[in-house]
């Protein structure tokens, strides 16, 4: 059915990534919600439901669609995928939020998660140059071009083990530093029948709140499917490279969870849900999307996922540059002005430019 309608010249396209779009808005609704329930019934803030579920679960679509393209041999829509998602969902996704309302920014996020999201970010670098230098590596292109090696994805993936189970630790450090009081007053005037039924409608609330996220996604994976699909026919219409999809269309169309959650979650004032997402989703772009991906990468012809010469020396030192610019707007005022916004917006207007410009060439 999708390839009749994608034949269908630009009209077809132009239906899939509506439809696409439209099926989107609902999935972000539902999954906005089931994050939001589900931290008040686990008594946890909401910047850390955006730093982990809401952020990976938006991430469902850089992973499926990666590993897709590692496994076809099209290395370069992966490594755009995750170059240009992170690049989107600070420039875009951050710079749209910040104008329809300013994003307050807590301490915390400050001084532990963007210091590491700009961490990882640099981390890109060294290992796809180490990758190159590796006596395993088995290509030379005539030009420079690292390699991400399996292995290198195992420790990205490690490295991601660790930041959850860092993040969680220091929850379960914070709930008991300030609510151990509160929780014996409850035990102690609450019968064992009473405890018994507070337990039994905490795990109804929890499974009730992951199902809709569960849901949420699933309907975010179809959304953002229909519409990459769309966009890509329509990108190769005009005819330009993967890495050019890879980083405009595939990036702008995966991330596109991660802009619909934003938008929904800044319109409703949940601005820890939406700083939390964009953060938590760029943590898990390079550690999750790219370890995994790198892990099904070993049976290409450069025995790994093959950074071209483009990517290791524009790309991800944009990806870089923008990851800092990122942490000098949140110092100040401890908020995204919309002034901030446009600005933000703006550098990822001229990055797309440039983009097109050595594409042209």
């Amino acid at each position: 059915m999708l390839d009749i309608i994608l034949h269908w010249g630009f009209a077809g396209p132009a239906i899939l990534i509506a439809v696409g779009m439209a099926i989107l808005v609902v999935g972000a609704e539902i999954l906005l919600r089931g994050a939001s329930q589900l931290a008040v019934v686990l008594k946890v803030p909401p910047l850390i439901v955006g730093l982990t579920i809401v952020a990976f679960s938006t991430n469902a679509p850089e992973i499926a669609l990666s590993i897709s393209a590692v496994l076809k041999g099209s290395t370069d829509f992966a490594i755009g995928i995750v170059v240009g998602s992170n690049i989107c969902n600070i420039g875009l996704i951050l710079g749209i939020a910040a104008i329809l309302s300013p994003v307050a920014v807590c301490s915390s996020i400050i001084r532990r998660e963007i210091p590491l999201m700009i961490a990882v970010s640099i981390l890109v670098l060294p290992l796809a140059i180490l990758g190159s230098v590796m006596p395993m590596s088995s290509f030379f292109s005539g030009q420079f071009e690292g390699v991400i090696f399996p292995w290198m994805g195992c420790l990205m993936l490690t490295l991601l083990l660790a930041y959850v189970g860092w993040t969680i630790y220091e929850l379960r450090c914070h709930k008991e530093n300030n609510e151990v009081y509160a929780r014996e007053l409850e035990e102690s005037l609450q019968s064992n029948e009473q405890q018994a039924e507070c337990k039994k409608k905490f795990w109804k609330g929890v499974l009730a709140n992951l199902s809709l996220i569960a849901a949420g996604v699933g309907i975010l994976v179809v959304g953002s499917e229909l519409m990459v699909q769309g966009s890509v026919q329509v990108a190769r219409m005009v005819g330009v490279s993967e890495l050019f999809i890879g980083l405009t269309v595939l990036a702008v169309g995966t991330a596109s969870p991660e802009l619909i959650v934003v938008i929904v979650a800044a319109v409703k004032r949940k601005s820890d849900i939406a700083i939390g997402n964009i953060i938590g989703s760029n943590i898990f772009n390079v550690l999750g999307v790219l370890g995994i991906t790198a892990l099904f990468s070993g049976g290409s012809a450069a025995g790994g996922l093959q950074v071209s010469a483009q990517a290791l020396f524009f790309d991800i030192p944009v990806m870089i540059v923008i990851s800092l610019f990122c942490i000098v707007i949140c110092i100040t005022g401890r908020q995204v002005t919309r002034g901030e916004g446009v600005f933000l917006l703006l550098c990822y207007v001229a990055y797309v430019v440039a983009l097109c410009l050595m594409a042209g060439r």
